[in-house]
């Protein structure tokens, strides 16, 4: 499971967009993504430690685009090079801006 799939318990939520990640054996086991829902009632969660993102930081980085890849007609895949002084703590589930 990542950060941003999680089990819904109780509640009800209401999709602000279509969790197109989930296959249907997730979505029958009650797994939502936390980035395309929003609670529509008091909700229960099963939901992993966050603690480890405690202490990452901001950054700006310069970035080279190294691969891409069409994946589907929607989503494409893209490998960055950062310069190889620069630290990039990446979890699953953080936002990534690109300019």
């Amino acid at each position: 499971m990542t950060y941003y799939e999680i089990m819904l318990l109780e509640g009800d939520i209401g999709e602000v967009k279509e969790p197109v990640a989930l296959s249907q054996d997730d979505k029958a086991s009650a797994k939502i993504l936390t980035c395309c829902c929003s609670p529509q009632t008091d909700i229960l969660i099963d939901a992993e430690d966050l603690s480890v993102l405690h202490g990452i930081e901001i950054k700006n980085l310069p970035a080279r685009i190294s691969h891409l890849k069409l994946l589907s007609a929607d989503i494409v895949e893209v490998k960055l090079r950062i310069p190889p002084t620069a630290s990039l703590e990446f979890i699953e589930g953080q936002v990534v801006r690109m300019k």
